[in-house]
């Protein structure tokens, strides 16, 4: 399983962490939880019962650079798991908002199952059909935040190779992606590879073994069909050049039935003489 690392992205007013599963947005769900001031013993259960189709634990690089598993929900899912909570189960500082929340939530609910469309007030557009004020930023900070994980010698190439992959995807600049497409450039600008993201922190963490050796690639009709990573002493040739260097060490080469039986046969006759 590949290790993720968390992005921090706004989302309603507060950070969420992101991270890419299937080309999809995911978010863990225990700092949401806890920092919401709710037991996330109980939240596990009903999240695993409520969400068990889409729920998924995810291996995600935290802030201390060590590696855990970690159970996380898909973006798209969060809101209506908003819906489930008790209000006065959370902070109290936050009750009212989660109220409002999901006063707001039924209201929406109700006007796109009578009314066919819903309208939120306070995401003004740029142009009708493109991005909102938020989405935007939401997608800035989150190139920006990536292209500042990695190494400094490698944090202006890493940005400028974000913003280039969001431009060649989509034909325009990230202000002008159509609205539509605002989780695939969400989830494009979290996986894209950046040079000294995974290097850099592998090394930093010892958490893989230094790997070194050799690629072999078969080609079969101008296509490539199998690739394998072999270790550096490892013999690449075909069966001639095999058996020369055996036969240089020393070792007696047999490729058939009939040399294995009368090798067998000639140095019995040897050890009985």
């Amino acid at each position: 399983m590949m290790t993720q690392s968390a992005i921090s992205v706004p989302f309603h007013g507060v950070e969420l962490y992101i991270v890419t599963r299937n080309d999809e947005p995911y978010t863990p769900m225990k700092p949401i939880v806890e920092g919401m001031g709710m037991i996330w013993a109980a939240q596990f259960v009903k999240l695993k019962q409520r969400f068990t189709s889409t729920i998924s634990e995810i291996e995600i690089v935290a802030d201390d650079g060590k590696s855990r598993k970690m159970l996380c929900l898909p973006l798209r899912k969060l809101a209506g798991w908003l819906q489930t909570i008790s209000p006065n189960k959370v902070k109290p500082e936050i009750r009212d908002k989660v109220i409002q929340y999901q006063d707001e939530c039924d209201d929406v609910l109700y006007k796109y199952w009578t009314k066919g469309e819903v309208i939120n007030p306070r995401k003004k557009k740029p142009q009708s059909g493109q991005l909102t004020i938020e989405q935007q930023e939401a997608i800035k900070q989150l190139v920006l935040t990536r292209g500042k994980s990695v190494p400094h010698e490698h944090q202006g190439k890493a940005t400028i190779t974000l913003w280039s992959a969001l431009k060649s995807h989509f034909g325009c600049s990230y202000k002008e992606i159509p609205e539509d497409n605002f989780t695939e450039a969400l989830s494009l600008a979290a996986r894209v590879p950046i040079k000294g993201e995974f290097i850099d922190r592998a090394s930093s963490q010892n958490s893989l073994p230094a790997i070194s050796g050799r690629i072999v690639i078969d080609y079969e009709d101008g296509s490539v069909t199998r690739t394998e990573v072999v270790a550096s002493n490892c013999f690449i040739g075909n069966i001639e050049t095999l058996f020369q260097y055996l036969e240089k060490r020393g070792v007696v080469v047999l490729t058939n039935e009939d040399e294995r039986r009368s090798f067998v046969k000639e140095n019995l006759m040897r050890l009985i003489n």
